[in-house]
């Protein structure tokens, strides 16, 4: 409706939408947004915006934003927030085999390929990326034995044919 809770929305929305354009900002603005304004809590924001908000295309542009602030200048100001990974990890888990280069996805390579190994950082994305390694494989196994499933299936029915 139009009424103040409808305004709100629009205005969450808007917001949304501004926060994402702004992440999209070259390196060292990235930079600054998410170290300098509101005093550092910007991706803390954001995270909250893309975990709780009601409406799915807030949470939806929350994320975009996260993914336009991921960066190798930024990856540092990720890795300290553990719920900032987790939001991400958890929705890369619910983006579907259509979206493999999903926003959530795509944000933790990003973050992946911005961290050394050898980095003590690493060892906090490190968690997060194997949770959603773990699940995506045990999609691709899940569809692989459905797929031998279904050929022997077929397979058979063609033995029983032959035999009549």
């Amino acid at each position: 409706g139009r009424g103040v809770s409808g305004i709100l929305l629009q205005s969450r929305k808007h917001a949304a939408c501004a926060l994402r354009n702004l992440a999209a900002a070259p390196r060292r603005n990235k930079q600054i947004l998410c170290r300098q304004v509101a005093n550092g809590t910007l991706l803390d924001k954001i995270s909250d915006s893309a975990r709780n908000d009601p409406d799915s295309e807030v949470r939806e542009k929350a994320l975009a934003a996260l993914n336009n602030l991921a960066c190798s200048t930024t990856a540092e100001e990720f890795v300290k927030r553990a719920e900032t990974l987790e939001i991400l990890a958890d929705s890369a888990l619910l983006e579907t085999d259509d979206q493999e280069g999903g926003t959530a996805s795509h944000a933790l390579r990003v973050l992946e390929k911005s961290i050394p190994e050898d980095d003590e950082n690493y060892a906090l994305l490190k968690p997060h990326l194997d949770k959603v390694a773990a699940a995506k494989q045990d999609i691709t196994t899940e569809e692989g034995q459905a797929q031998e499933d279904a050929s022997e299936g077929g397979a058979q029915e063609e033995a029983k044919e032959g035999e009549e």
